[in-house]
């Protein structure tokens, strides 16, 4: 656990600028306890991934924002983004196709040996239940983060989530007891009956995974989070981080669905240091910003564009206007962004 007070300008993908200072001051500085628990942060160097071609980007925006990120300058950035904060992560790779897993792995690892992180282990399909045990047990892993990029070239694509987590990876890691960060495939995300059905089926064969479903399922719009939360109101065992969910009507849907005590704070960085806002219509989301980014054609005004402030911090005050609207206050942030990760990932 580190403590920030220094303003040391790290190399990544944003300025920190005077609307962010304003920002923070405004909506984040007296909601967020002094503890703060990020458990969704990848990590990796450039010379970890293979090149990623401008047809990739453009068709996921993501990775057109960025994919590396050191861990020395992750630190850097909480100094900036969170004075005075004390900060823990939970950080892992960039699972995509392009990725070099032994070599991010080992990187990751390295960090997690010196105390600096907590980590998980990305895993490839292919990889045996030996492998996928000894690696959770010799390198002091959490747990693991499976990928649909890494069977599938289509993002959402409807591909069964047994096929990129295969059930002996979950048998090694229900032998353990540790965690599994679920990235939900098909269109549907939470409300797919295919992946509930799953899901349910992880539950009832391997109750000692701790499972999470980041982005609160991929619920991005309310739409998701009406339709699929209800499923898991009454399941205990799984949680949900909330990286990259920047709706506060999701909030709302969610904490009146399960409460605060199964939302964990997370913020996908890189990708969240991305400038901009972000439109909702029914099943969809369009995302504005001025950065220079492959596929960003659909611009706001410069006068709009100007008020942009980061999506790491819109995600926070979407987070407390959802709290607020349920009559939630200063205990459900405290558990939110810090109790519910240290108890669920020191069990």
């Amino acid at each position: 656990m580190f403590t920030f007070s220094f303003k040391k300008k790290a190399d990544l993908y944003y300025e920190y600028r005077d609307v962010d200072r304003e920002f923070y001051r405004k909506y984040i500085e007296d909601f967020l306890p002094k503890e703060i628990f990020d458990i969704h942060v990848h990590f990796g160097l450039p010379e970890h991934f293979y090149p990623v071609s401008r047809k990739r980007k453009l068709e996921d925006w993501a990775l057109g924002v960025g994919y590396t990120l050191s861990v020395e300058a992750a630190f850097s950035a909480y100094g900036e983004l969170f004075p005075g904060k004390k900060v823990e992560i939970l950080g892992f790779p960039f699972p995509i196709k392009e990725v070099k897993l032994d070599e991010i792995n080992r990187y990751i690892c390295c960090y997690i040996n010196k105390g600096k992180i907590k980590g998980l282990m990305a895993t490839h399909p292919d990889w045996s239940y030996e492998k996928v045990k000894e690696e959770l047990q010799n390198n002091n892993f959490l747990g693991i983060k499976p990928y649909p990029d890494l069977v599938t070239k289509m993002k959402g694509a409807d591909v069964p989530i047994f096929t990129f987590l295969p059930h002996s990876h979950l048998r090694a890691v229900d032998e353990l007891g540790k965690i599994v960060l679920l990235h939900l495939p098909r269109k549907e995300r939470l409300k797919d009956k295919d992946n509930i059905r799953e899901i349910k089926e992880i539950r009832q064969k391997y109750f000692q995974v701790k499972l999470i479903l980041p982005h609160i399922g991929r619920s991005f719009c309310p739409f998701f989070a009406r339709e699929g939360l209800r499923y898991f109101r009454n399941d205990p065992g799984v949680f949900f981080d909330m990286s990259a969910v920047l709706n506060p009507e999701v909030y709302k849907i969610a904490l009146n669905e399960i409460g605060p005590d199964r939302l964990l704070y997370g913020t996908d960085l890189p990708i969240t240091f991305m400038r901009g806002m972000r439109e909702w219509h029914g099943e969809k989301y369009v995302n504005f910003t001025s950065g220079n980014y492959v596929w960003n054609t659909n611009r706001k005004s410069p006068e709009e564009e100007a008020k942009y402030t980061l999506f790491v911090y819109e995600e926070i005050k979407a987070c407390r206007q959802g709290v607020e609207s349920v009559g939630l206050g200063e205990e459900a942030a405290q558990s939110i962004f810090f109790n519910n990760a240290q108890k669920l990932l020191e069990q």
